[in-house]
């Protein structure tokens, strides 16, 4: 029997995918002036949480311009939400959802109630949990419950995680879902398949929709996902690779050390990174820490200022102010004083989130934007990390400076900083300790 080498045919496979992704790229060129495949009407909305509440509830509304009355609303339950029990179609047709549900110890994202029976969804796309907030959240579940009404969570983020401590204790959060009154859902399982041979809802919602107009509408929301979320922006060169590494046994085997690989591989390039990030001047770089699922980056700040510059890159790339004692108490008098040090960075670019007393301010950078042009896709985007090879293979050039990129990012925001809060001027006062978090300010960067 003729033994297979596998080193030598992840590199026959390497190749391959080379040539697939090269003719997929030849193709893309010759047709994207007929078939504008970067395209998507969603482009002009900016997607921060509100938007993605507006769409996950028009999709789930009976009453919504979709005119497919209850047929979404019964899909997601039928498909992810199994343990909330049977919602006939009938009965989601007269079903009401509302989003910003306000109730004495919160607001709700969106609230579903059919038959006396309800769905609370609480959706974080992108920021953290305040205190106590999933807690807060199942005590009025549980109320609606003992006035027999089933009522059901399903906390929504980009990763599917659990809710943090600090909103739900984890024991609390597991036996919960143990019982099927919380369900933890992430953005990419809204278009993935449950189980195997069954379409993913959004699928599912298309295959039932009868306007074309608004099944199209659907795959663009699906797009927009994947490419958000998953990290994919060219469905047809994924399919075409997909079909490559499928359709030989021997290359299942080898795309999975190659998957192995990948890690180690960026874990080289990360060193390399730090590497040169550490041989440029005043870097001033704390610590570095490099994980399975992205990295982080911790940058020195004038000693009289109890925030450092945090860059992280794990599903989204970030930059932003983190205290330095790595707590979070929700304390009013240091939220103020973080956001006395946010708001001297309002005109160096808009923060996507206020934080809590532990991050201050937080920014998403972007390819196009001034403050950090690296994709906001860092961690799942080839980009960079090419260039971070060719830079440690002496290919030296601002095209190839991702720590330099890095390093600018970061002294803007020490310029940025100043001096210590009690030099402020009288024109900048330190607002007043608040008792609650204000909305989050969204405007674009």
């Amino acid at each position: 029997m003729t033994r297979i080498d596998p080193i030598q045919t992840a590199g026959q496979l390497l190749h391959e995918v080379a040539a697939c992704r090269t003719a997929v790229e030849a193709a893309r060129r010759q047709y994207e002036d007929r078939l504008a495949p970067d395209f998507s009407p969603l482009q002009f909305l900016w997607l921060d949480e509100l938007m993605w509440s507006k769409l996950m509830a028009w999709l789930l509304n009976p009453r919504e311009t979709h005119a497919q009355k209850g047929r979404f609303l019964h899909l997601f339950v039928r498909n992810l939400v199994p343990g909330a029990g049977t919602w006939s179609e009938k009965a989601c047709d007269h079903a009401r959802v509302e989003i910003e549900h306000s109730f004495s110890d919160g607001r709700i994202d969106i609230i579903v109630e059919c038959d006396e029976r309800f769905l609370i969804i609480e959706n974080k796309p992108y920021a953290a949990d305040q205190d106590r907030q999933l807690q807060r959240y199942f005590k009025y579940a549980d109320q609606l419950s003992r006035a027999h009404r089933k009522a059901t969570i399903v906390y929504l983020t980009a990763d599917g995680r659990l809710p943090s401590k600090g909103s739900l204790d984890h024991q609390v959060a597991e036996e919960r879902q143990r019982d099927g009154t919380l369900v933890c859902l992430s953005y990419r399982d809204l278009g993935r398949s449950p189980r195997l041979g069954d379409p993913s809802w959004l699928d599912a919602c298309k295959m039932a929709c009868r306007s074309p107009r608004v099944a199209n509408f659907i795959e663009e929301i699906q797009a927009q996902i994947k490419a958000e979320f998953v990290g994919m922006r060219d469905m047809n060169q994924d399919d075409a690779l997909a079909s490559l590494m499928s359709g030989r046994s021997d290359f299942i085997r080898s795309a999975f050390d190659v998957q192995r690989s990948l890690i180690e591989m960026k874990r080289g390039l990360f060193k390399a990174l730090v590497a040169d990030i550490g041989n440029q001047e005043g870097a001033g770089l704390l610590k570095s820490e490099f994980k399975n699922d992205g990295f982080t980056l911790n940058f020195e700040t004038a000693s009289q200022i109890p925030f450092i510059v945090r860059v992280q890159a794990f599903e989204k790339m970030a930059i932003g102010l983190m205290r330095r004692e790595e707590k979070n108490a929700r304390d009013p008098v240091r939220i103020a004083e973080g956001r006395a040090y946010a708001s001297r960075l309002t005109g160096l670019a808009a923060s996507e989130k206020w934080g809590d007393d532990l991050w201050a301010w937080v920014f998403l950078p972007k390819v196009e934007n001034d403050l950090c042009p690296l994709p906001a896709d860092f961690w799942a985007n080839p980009e960079p990390w090419v260039q971070i090879a060719e830079r440690e293979r002496g290919h030296r050039g601002p095209e190839t400076d991702v720590a330099g990129k890095i390093l600018a990012a970061v002294q803007k925001i020490r310029d940025a900083l100043g001096t210590d809060l009690t030099e402020l001027s009288p024109a900048d006062p330190i607002p007043a300790a608040p008792t609650s978090l204000p909305p989050a300010p969204m405007a674009k960067p």
